[in-house]
């Protein structure tokens, strides 16, 4: 599949970068587990989210992912050309 130049230049905006360049937000879906945390803190929950967005613009699609995990502390975001 090839990219437009508008296509090319997305991937590494995230979410927010994607709606400042007029991309239009139509869906999004969050997913959340509960697991016990990793040593040394097995009694602690640990919380898992991983939401993902899916964003158009000029007939191009586009799929981000953002996951948390509690007990890192830590937010990672990821987009990429949708699927057609």
């Amino acid at each position: 599949m090839g990219l437009s130049p508008v296509g090319a230049q997305t991937p590494e905006l995230g979410v927010y970068g994607l709606r400042q360049q007029g991309w239009t937000l139509i869906g999004s879906e969050t997913r959340e587990q509960m697991l016990p945390g990793l040593p040394p803190y097995e009694e602690l929950p640990r919380l898992l989210s991983v939401t993902t967005y899916h964003l158009e613009k000029d007939g191009q699609a586009m799929t981000c992912e953002i996951a948390y995990d509690s007990q890192h502390d830590r937010q990672h975001e990821q987009c990429a050309p949708a699927d057609p």
